[in-house]
């Protein structure tokens, strides 16, 4: 391991107990996904230590909130990450001064860490406002979903001027959405059923009883194991973070092979 690596390491290790000494809910700290989010909070605020003189800059764009809550604000960005209903939630917002626009994604992990919802919008807003935290009515909405029952699953709704629209997305190979930061060039460049994400193939579904239909194809156990294999397999040759294998196994009832 490169020394910077070490480094980075024991900075956010020593980030991790300072927000635990500022008061921050246990449960947000103790989420496997942590440690990447201290990581964008680290290159956020541009913290190269933990030094006094850093806290005391960093105090100056961070609260924790009365819940246990994370929330800092640097120049035209805010993040806020607290837990909600047992999962961590993240929120961030940037403002467009050119567009006079401000862009939220909002992202939900569970106790593993396993994310289950990534989504977008954008939203009119002048800068006073923004900075005010006042309230927006989005212009439209993006949301990417896992079936946690079946891990190949990923609901995509497009809410736009009132209108909503959702498809059934089917990952072809073991794509899994906790090894990325989802947009939607990362799923344009996976092999998905189609060229691209809106490319939908013949055995996508155009309404519920095609989608149960499918849905039962592929709640055999052996599709099932298959696939986490494949997804093992996925995880080795691209170097994706395994993590979480023992996690997925459990929910599925698989019996995992180390190798």
């Amino acid at each position: 391991m490169a020394m910077n690596e070490v480094c980075n390491i024991i900075k956010i290790e020593n980030l991790k107990e300072y927000l635990s000494q500022r008061g921050v809910l246990p449960r947000i700290l103790n989420n496997p996904r942590i440690y990447e989010l201290l990581n964008q909070m680290s290159d956020d605020l541009n913290i190269i230590n933990l030094s006094d003189e850093t806290k005391k800059y960093i105090d100056k764009k961070l609260d924790i909130l009365p819940d246990g809550s994370i929330l800092y604000m640097n120049g035209l960005r805010r993040v806020m990450i607290r837990q909600k209903e047992g999962d961590l939630f993240v929120r961030t917002e940037d403002y467009d001064e050119c567009k006079s626009e401000v862009r939220t994604e909002k992202r939900l992990f569970n106790s593993n860490g396993i994310e289950c919802i990534y989504e977008v919008d954008s939203s009119d807003s002048v800068k006073e406002n923004f900075i005010k935290n006042i309230g927006y009515i989005p212009k439209e909405k993006i949301r990417y979903e896992r079936d946690l029952r079946k891990f190949q699953f990923i609901t995509k709704t497009i809410n736009s001027g009132g209108f909503s629209v959702k498809r059934y997305l089917m990952q072809k190979i073991p794509f899994m959405l906790q090894n990325i930061r989802i947009q939607e060039i990362d799923l344009q460049s996976v092999n998905l059923l189609g060229s691209n994400i809106d490319d939908i193939s013949d055995m996508m579904t155009n309404n519920k009883a095609e989608f149960e239909i499918m849905r039962e194809a592929y709640s055999k156990e052996k599709a099932v194991e298959e696939f986490f294999r494949g997804y093992q397999e996925f995880n080795r040759r691209y170097l994706k973070n395994r993590n979480y294998e023992e996690s997925i196994a459990k929910m599925t009832g698989i019996k995992i092979e180390r190798n």
